[in-house]
């Protein structure tokens, strides 16, 4: 039985798109590719790693083919 990848850390989003981190941190930042922020500080801000939903990573790389 094959398990589907259901979500992706910024390293392998990067690694599965041939994209740099540091790009799909940018695209985060600038809200074209959806993520969730896991962790906080102290004081409640995000500030773990991302984890990025296999279908939003999929409908990014699509938005970005079709455009």
């Amino acid at each position: 039985m094959t398990v589907q990848k259901m979500s992706y850390s910024l390293a392998e989003a990067a690694e599965a798109t041939g994209m740099s981190v540091s790009f799909l941190r940018g695209e985060i930042s600038n809200g074209r590719l959806a993520a969730k922020r896991l962790g906080s500080t102290a004081d409640g801000e995000p500030a773990g790693k991302y984890l990025i939903k296999a279908e939003s990573l999929a409908a990014y790389i699509r938005d970005l083919l079709d455009a």
